[in-house]
């Protein structure tokens, strides 16, 4: 069990992965750090988390592949153009 401090408090739930720093193993070498430590009222978190990691959601959107269906339109004569394509020189390109 761990004491984790994070913004991420509305997207996470119980479950989810996320990336974060682990305050809990690392060595630092400043006074400064050391008195921060000590009046912090509940010690340092030993994990900060910064960000959701999505990665099982991607990969079962990934493994449901979708089934394509081609659909094809009816063609229509145009009449103004004598049928398919109409005499190229009376052709109005824009």
């Amino acid at each position: 069990m761990f004491y984790v401090q994070t913004h991420l408090g509305h997207i996470l739930k119980p479950g989810d992965q996320a990336l974060g720093y682990d305050v809990y193993g690392e060595n630092v070498n400043d006074n400064e750090m050391e008195k921060y430590r000590l009046s912090v009222k509940n010690g340092l978190p030993e994990a900060i988390l910064i960000k959701k990691c999505y990665d099982e959601q991607r990969e079962r959107k990934q493994r449901k592949t979708r089934t394509w269906k081609i659909k094809s339109l009816p063609m229509e004569m145009d009449e103004s153009r004598g049928g398919r394509g109409g005499d190229p020189d009376k052709m109005i390109i824009n």
